[in-house]
């Protein structure tokens, strides 16, 4: 586990172990998942899912991209 100071958040070096914390992290309902480091190549970060995706109006890859 690293610190990003880009983006003020933990970096994880692989999706696995990002996906792991997501799971842990998670609460009922909250939507945690993984998602690749616009800044720093092969590191992921974990956040949560928006409004739009978890209530179905929009597929994380159309909200996304």
């Amino acid at each position: 586990i690293a610190w990003c100071p880009e983006h003020r958040k933990f970096m994880y070096t692989t999706r696995k172990e990002a996906r792991r914390v997501a799971r842990q992290h998670a609460k009922k309902d909250e939507h945690k998942a993984p998602y690749p480091c616009d800044v720093r190549e092969g590191y992921w970060h974990v956040g949560e899912l928006g409004f739009l995706v978890t209530s179905g109006f929009m597929t994380r890859e159309e909200r996304y991209g």
